[in-house]
């Protein structure tokens, strides 16, 4: 890891279209890249042990599900035209009364809302699912592995790319995150394979975002925004 320009990475992340500090795709970004400067400065600082640096990076892929989590939470809550089979079938467990009464305090409470509340999204084939229904039974991941969109390249040059076309292995990198995260946070595994490959995890995630957002715009013609009241930890 020590040496790698995980700066550069961040600076080719530059979207032109004016992001606020509650939209779903920068409010992520931000999360995320904080997490990455906390893990890179600590894994370089020659004072610290070889087992502080091991945490400090199986540490940053829990932040790198969480930053996930919040992304795909409120890119459900904004848009509020998904497939209307969709809805049905998220919607369709029950819950206990006392659930209901906590949710009904709550004036804002949306189908949205509630797909985004009770659906966990800490596993990547689950994540997948649970888009896939929402845009009307479609392979979610097949949808934006295919998407067509604009990135700026480490020459500061604007190109037009297939997710797939820049990273052909998605699926492997993100996949393993989840993986490793969870390995990590219950049986305490440490994966070698994620340390080795964090500049590539960095700039895949900061894509995968951008491209699920680019997608959804395109296809809900909506620029989603998060309610900085209803943010949800």
């Amino acid at each position: 890891m020590a040496g790698l320009d995980h700066k550069k990475i961040i600076e080719k992340f530059i979207l032109d279209r004016n992001l606020g500090e509650f939209d779903p795709l920068s409010l992520s970004t931000h999360l995320l890249t904080n997490a990455f400067e906390l893990a890179f400065t600590t894994y370089n600082n020659p004072v610290l042990s070889k087992e502080v640096k091991a945490i400090a990076v199986h540490n940053l892929l829990i932040n790198t599900v969480t930053s996930l989590e919040v992304f795909f939470k409120h890119m459900i809550i904004q848009i509020k035209n998904w497939d209307v089979e969709g809805y049905k079938t998220l919607l369709s467990d029950k819950i206990t009364l006392s659930e209901a009464f906590d949710l009904f305090h709550n004036n804002q409470v949306t189908r949205e809302y509630l797909i985004a509340h009770y659906h966990k999204f800490q596993n990547f084939d689950t994540i997948g699912g649970i888009f896939s229904k929402l845009i009307g039974n479609k392979d979610f991941y097949k949808e934006v592995e295919r998407h067509r969109v604009d990135l700026i390249d480490y020459k500061g040059e604007r190109r037009n790319y297939i997710f797939m076309e820049i990273y052909p292995d998605w699926r492997e990198l993100i996949s393993n995150i989840y993986q490793a995260r969870n390995a990590f946070v219950h049986e305490i595994e440490y994966h070698a394979y994620i340390k080795n490959r964090l500049v590539d995890v960095l700039g895949c995630t900061l894509t995968f975002m951008l491209v699920i957002t680019n997608y959804l715009e395109s296809k809900y013609d909506s620029k989603p925004t998060v309610d900085s009241n209803r943010i949800r930890k």
